[in-house]
């Protein structure tokens, strides 16, 4: 298992992907929008469940340890921003690099 990489693969799994940054954001996002911790880990967990069953039924890569990581890295983001810092700062970041990653698709993750 690697700490860091661009991606996963059949061989080996990746704690940190490139995708780490959005999850880091959309925590900072969350914070920022008044989204209480509990709310978003419970609304962050169910996503990440999501993601395990529908890797699971499409034969796709995306290992439980990196959903571990996932979600680390969205608490990570919610509890380092200070609430109302901006008004849309960690909001307009989070969609940037969103969008990035999905632009970039299956080469990252």
């Amino acid at each position: 298992m690697k700490l860091f990489g661009l991606a996963e693969s059949d061989d080996e799994e990746v704690l940190f992907t490139p995708w780490t940054i959005p999850h880091i954001l959309v925590g900072a996002a969350a914070k920022e929008r008044g989204i209480p911790l509990l709310w978003f880990e419970l609304g962050h967990f169910l996503y990440e469940v999501k993601d395990q069953v529908e890797n699971q039924r499409q034969n796709q890569l995306n290992t439980l340890a990196n959903s571990i990581a996932d979600q680390a890295a969205a608490t990570v983001g919610h509890l380092v921003v200070k609430t109302n810092t901006s008004r849309y700062l960690w909001t307009a970041l989070y969609v940037v690099s969103w969008l990035s990653a999905v632009a970039l698709g299956d080469s990252i993750g």
